[in-house]
């Protein structure tokens, strides 16, 4: 936020110290009845109906990585891990490239969708550009391809890579063969479920 000085120069300041002269000079300070400094009424800060982010805060609920291009049976079986996982998907943008992405709310936005920490949020926070949110690219589908489970994958998989699937599936029929150690086949049975009548 810039303010004019004393000689015409621009000076930086913080919101906060903003807001601290804005309570200082407002006269509907309450006296508490102890006898100390009056209570002052905060300020409700929040996005002007015509921000671009207004109602949104997307961005401040999914955590996305960037992974490899599978090209080997054991990537493929990566991910068809990562979407037996509740709250995970895979996507692929339109540059090619592949995420992972999580479901996760950042734990500083706030209930009316702002940030608690805006002076010191993260770098990827200060460099994204709204422009490229989904939310407002509706010339296009936001990702090439997205994948919310495993069975979304393999179908894709299957008519998009054919040889490759079949591949993959002769892959996992062998993983399926192969012996497991001797500890991970012990099976203890607590408790038998009666049929339903």
């Amino acid at each position: 936020m810039t303010r004019r000085g004393e000689g015409g120069g621009a000076r930086r300041t913080s919101v906060g110290r903003v807001l601290a002269r804005r309570r200082g000079a407002r006269s509907n300070a309450v006296a508490k009845p102890n006898g100390k400094a009056p209570a002052v009424a905060l300020p409700v800060i929040g996005l002007a109906s015509d921000h671009p982010c207004a109602g949104c805060a997307q961005c401040c609920t999914y955590v996305a990585i960037e992974i490899d291009a599978p090209t080997t049976m054991t990537e493929y079986d990566y991910l068809v891990w990562y979407l037996v996982h509740p709250g995970v998907s895979v996507f692929v943008d339109w540059n090619g490239s592949w995420f992972v992405k999580f479901e996760t709310r950042c734990q500083h936005l706030q209930p009316n969708g702002m940030c608690g920490i805006y002076e010191t949020r993260p770098a990827i926070c200060r460099e994204f550009d709204w422009k490229e949110c989904e939310r407002h690219i509706t010339d296009e589908p936001a990702d090439k391809w997205l994948f919310r489970s495993s069975d979304e994958l393999m179908s894709w998989f299957e008519k998009q890579r054919p040889k490759t699937y079949r591949k993959f599936v002769a892959f996992q029929r062998a993983q399926r063969r192969k012996k497991t150690s001797k500890e991970l086949r012990r099976i203890q049975v607590s408790e038998v479920p009666l049929p339903l009548a």
